[in-house]
């Protein structure tokens, strides 16, 4: 080693950032050369740094990263002055002059960074009161150099996702000192050291899918079937009948939700089947629907040969059988589409036939009434009548008889 004038003191440490140690010298010349390590042990001179100020010699250095950027930048000690620094910019590279304090007395010896300044621990601050998240979303944080966190939204909310994630970093005690949360926000605090923590990154997985199959305007018929494709699990199937879609698609759904290991919900509303993935916030699985018709189809016919012939003319029976069985379907829905017509008008008129009785005077009947009212009364005077004239008589009788 050249020009180091009697090494006065010295300090190892990555200096280039190449992970092998380097030397820094200080001379009695009021320099300090670094000393690249090839990592082989073999050293080769780098930087030489002024460090004498206002006629005051050094009296002690040190390394020690003092703006937590991850490299050891340079302190040194003057006498009767104060204490400085040079920043290291990770390849070996020293500027940025700066007195750090100044001193009263003698810098004795720097013991390390620590001895003169505190470094500060760095923290991340991760914002998720405006990611909109639900219940089911995921979230990952990984961290270069230790382990992955990850948490699922549930119905205690965000704080306590926050709360769990930042219990899981602060557990990785060499790499993190604390973590906490306020206001959706996590705080991650490196060491205390100063050191340069980790490169935190988040992703999002978007949390309890869920699969809609709306069956409305698909014109299904009684002994149509439906299908349902589970990837991973069991197919169901079901048949409409007179019962109606509705009831066909709650026993599809009470079906899929007994697969709890794939399905967490299965609902029905208004011809619309729903499934609702797990609430761990993996992926749906795949879920596909088919459609088997009743009728066989005719737009495609061939008669190239018999066998085609024949099928073809099956397929054309069951279609007439098909339109035969809806025409009767149908005019049995007319027919009691008009009984319900013709019971409705006959109800009608008797309503209105009794109102009429109600609300209406039977002339002659209440005429004869009269008339015969009028006679009883006109018998009952000549009845009274008669007997007063045979009283009459009576007495006159007597009266000549004595």
């Amino acid at each position: 080693m050249q020009n180091t004038v009697g090494v006065a003191a010295s300090s190892g440490s990555d200096v280039d950032g190449d992970g092998d140690i380097d030397l820094l010298l200080g001379s009695s010349g009021n320099y300090a050369y670094v000393y690249e390590n090839n990592g082989a042990g073999s050293f080769t001179q780098g930087a030489s740094l002024p460090i004498q100020t206002n006629n005051n010699i050094y009296e002690d250095l040190a390394l020690a990263d003092i703006d937590a950027d991850g490299d050891p930048d340079l302190i040194w000690g003057q006498s009767s002055d104060a204490v400085y620094s040079w920043l290291n910019d990770g390849a070996g590279n020293f500027s940025q002059k700066t007195q750090l304090m100044t001193t009263a007395g003698h810098t004795d010896v720097l013991i390390s960074a620590e001895s003169i300044i505190t470094a500060s621990a760095a923290q991340s601050l991760i914002d998720f009161s405006s990611l909109n998240l639900s219940v089911g979303d995921r979230v990952t944080i990984s961290v270069p150099g230790g382990t992955n966190v990850a948490a699922v939204l549930d119905s205690n909310g965000l704080a306590t996702l926050l709360s769990s994630l930042g219990n899981d970093l602060a557990a990785q005690s060499s790499l993190f000192s604390t973590a906490s949360n306020s206001g959706g926000v996590l705080t991650v605090s490196g060491l205390s050291d100063g050191l340069a923590m980790p490169t935190l990154s988040v992703s999002l997985e978007a949390g309890v899918d869920t699969t809609r199959f709306d069956f409305n305007g698909k014109n299904l018929e009684e002994g149509d079937q439906i299908v349902v494709n589970v990837s991973g699990g069991t197919d169901v199937q079901g048949t409409l009948d007179s019962n109606g879609l509705d009831h066909l698609l709650g026993t599809l759904a009470t079906q899929l939700q007994a697969q709890g290991s794939l399905f967490s919900n299965a609902f029905v509303n208004n011809g619309v089947l729903g499934l609702t993935g797990l609430t761990d916030g993996s992926a749906i699985t795949t879920v596909t629907v088919s459609l088997n018709t009743a009728s066989m189809p005719i737009e495609n016919t061939n008669v190239s040969n018999y066998s085609n012939a024949t099928t073809t003319l099956g397929n054309v029976d069951q279609a007439i059988e098909d339109v035969s069985r809806m025409r009767a379907k149908y005019g049995a829905t007319f027919n009691q589409l008009f009984a319900a017509i013709n019971n409705l008008t006959t109800v009608s008129a008797n309503t209105s036939s009794s109102r009429s009785e109600i609300e209406d005077a039977d002339y002659a009947k209440e005429s004869s009434n009269l008339a015969s009212a009028q006679i009883r009364n006109q018998g009952a005077k000549a009845m009274l009548a008669q007997a007063n004239t045979d009283q009459q008589l009576t007495l006159s009788l007597l009266e000549d008889w004595l």
